[in-house]
């Protein structure tokens, strides 16, 4: 999925699409990049104000909501985008890269925006703008499949996960509700001397293929993709009564074209089987990642798991619960 970061900030500099942190968790923020003693602070989205009135000093923000800026009249903080604010900007001063701290709770509480919110870390990342981050993200962010898309001279440095839902709660400006989305405060730092080591991911199977949506048809395995922790995998097609319906329900389908893995097997019978008895590995595999009640595999992680029962992967930073 193609996500328009810049389209999204017009809609949120058009007052949409924006979801303010609450006080409890942007104390915990702000207490994060006290311990982390940088030289300046910048915020991207600085919205409401409620992480950047804790931030210390010195620091400045941009927010692309020009009415909320006017309004709030928060010192250091400017109209402007923050994908306009580059590395050589005056507003750092003399400070050095990597002593900049870059503060941000990035859109991902709607559809497809975790695309958008790794676009913010990017250009953080590729363009050097501040040698250290940290950001409120969805807690899909902690699967490496997401993790590996970052620069390798980037690796995370602690987690923070808040486990009372009312951290998890963020308010929707446009019209005052509350939308809930799982969280973590990820500490991502710059280290070109000790590039992060990733897992390794199997990309090939021998058993089957993962084929894209154009060519389902020629599936005569379907998986259900996406579905909470107890029942992922569980959902499994493979007759050819059974491939007919899922075949007329895909030509119907405008909104589910991602839920499900349609797969060319040597054997489907034995596919299926062998998928059944790794489904436990998989729980296991999502719930160390703590990615929340609804997960979403990808055919990376699928068939990792179907060859290895497992995907290698080490964590040695501090996960830190609060």
């Amino acid at each position: 999925m193609v996500i328009d970061i810049r389209k999204m900030m017009n809609k949120r500099a058009r007052g949409l699409d924006q979801y303010y942190t609450s006080t409890a968790l942007a104390a915990k923020v702000a207490a994060v990049v006290r311990n982390l003693a940088p030289g300046i602070v910048f915020e991207g989205g600085t919205g409401g104000g409620a992480i950047y009135n804790l931030l210390p000093n010195p620091k400045f923000g941009v927010d692309v909501d020009r009415d909320t800026v006017n309004r709030l009249q928060l010192p250091g903080v400017a109209c402007e985008s923050l994908f306009d604010v580059k590395a050589d900007d005056a507003r750092f001063g003399a400070v050095a890269v990597q002593d900049r701290v870059f503060v941000s709770n990035p859109p991902f509480g709607l559809p497809g925006v975790m695309n958008a919110a790794l676009s913010v870390m990017q250009y953080i990342a590729t363009e050097r703008v501040c040698g250290k981050m940290v950001v409120i993200v969805g807690r899909t962010m902690r699967k490496w499949s997401n993790m590996m898309r970052m620069p390798r001279e980037w690796s995370i440095t602690e987690e923070h996960i808040p486990d009372s839902l009312a951290l998890n709660k963020f308010v929707d400006q446009s019209n005052g509700t509350t939308k809930t989305v799982k969280v973590v405060v990820q500490v991502w730092q710059y280290q070109p001397e000790r590039l992060r080591v990733d897992p390794v991911f199997v990309d090939v199977c021998a058993d089957f293929v993962v084929l894209s949506l154009k060519d389902h048809k020629q599936a005569n395995l379907v998986v259900l993709q996406f579905g909470s922790i107890g029942t992922v995998f569980q959902k499994v097609w493979s007759t050819p009564d059974e491939l007919a319906t899922m075949f007329a329900w895909q030509e119907k389908s405008t909104s589910h074209s991602g839920s499900h893995f349609w797969l060319r097997c040597t054997d489907p019978n034995a596919v299926k089987i062998r998928i059944a008895a790794r489904k436990t590995d998989y729980v296991t595999y999502m719930t160390d990642t703590l990615v929340g009640n609804n997960i979403t595999p990808n055919p990376r992680e699928l068939i990792s798991i179907y060859v290895h029962g497992s995907v290698p992967y080490t964590r040695p930073w501090p996960v830190r619960r609060f």
